[in-house]
């Protein structure tokens, strides 16, 4: 199914893989929003077709424009940047298939990048929902506000860890353009890479409504599972990507005889690191106190 949509506002970018359960309540939170001018690109990497007409079809049935793509499976960095290429519009949202939005997320992020054209994008606060995921459904085990401390997008705090989920941003494709999109050779934290890459140029502005859902399903650890998270079930690759990112970075400002962002990041890991260790040092006073 493609419906082809020229002057879109917004592209919604979901990839997917044989998640069914998962891209069904996707396709709730794609059709429950109160903006409707985006065109809807879904992009099944690699996985059984027939669930995502289905979902097409609804989303279709409920008068959104979409596009579906199957494509040989890739690396999601790889599959949001298809989807991206094969659309037309001025913002771009990657609404990921096991994450949702509040009804309100795509009319209050445009609105808010309508009178600013100086922002490359807009994050918004989101809640962490931890859930369970299994044959009868989809189970709720708590609700929680993510990061809450974050009030604003500085470079700064982003050189120590990522500020927002993606679900959670809505960004502009000139500026996706500007940083040669997401980093396809990266297997996790593209999200992060592309984050830093965008407020080395630009500021992404920040609404501080909880207006994204960002689903872990702590349970699932085997990476094997499709229904896993990549926080969860891919841990080692967040461990081994981080420092590939963070040197990658410090080589190129080492080679060019700079001080630019790969030092920005090397302190960051160290100013974690220190905090890491003032905790521990925290918590084992406290615990010791008689």
């Amino acid at each position: 199914m493609n419906a082809h949509q020229q002057n879109a506002t917004v592209a919604v970018i979901t990839r997917t893989c044989n998640r069914p359960q998962l891209l069904e309540r996707a396709c709730g939170s794609v059709m429950a929003q109160s903006r409707r001018d985006f065109l809807w690109v879904l992009v099944n990497n690699g996985g059984d077709p027939i669930p995502v007409e289905a979902a097409a079809a609804r989303a279709a049935a409920a008068g959104l424009a979409v596009q579906v793509h199957h494509i040989a499976a890739m690396g999601i960095e790889a599959a949001s940047n298809h989807g991206i290429r094969h659309s037309v519009s001025t913002h771009v949202a990657i609404h990921d298939d096991d994450d949702c939005w509040e009804p309100e997320f795509l009319e209050r992020t445009v609105g808010y990048l309508s009178d600013r054209s100086r922002l490359a994008g807009v994050a918004t606060a989101s809640t962490q929902v931890m859930e369970r995921l299994d044959a009868d459904g989809i189970t709720i085990l708590s609700r929680a506000p993510y990061q809450p401390w974050v009030r604003a997008i500085h470079l700064v705090d982003m050189a120590q860890r990522n500020l927002f989920p993606p679900i959670a941003l809505l960004f502009r494709r000139d500026a996706w353009e500007q940083v040669g999109g997401f980093d396809e050779e990266l297997p996790v934290l593209g999200d992060w890479d592309f984050n830093l890459k965008v407020l080395r140029h630009h500021d992404i502005g920040f609404i501080a409504e909880a207006l994204a859902n960002y689903h872990i399903r702590p349970g699932i650890t085997d990476s094997a599972d499709t229904n896993g998270n990549t926080i969860t079930a891919g841990l080692d690759r967040f461990h081994e990507t981080d420092p590939i990112i963070r040197n990658r970075l410090l080589r190129q400002d080492l080679d060019q005889g700079r001080i630019g962002l790969g030092w920005l990041v090397a302190l960051g890991r160290q100013h974690q690191a220190m905090w890491t260790v003032l905790r521990g040092l925290m918590k084992n006073t406290k615990d010791t106190k008689p």
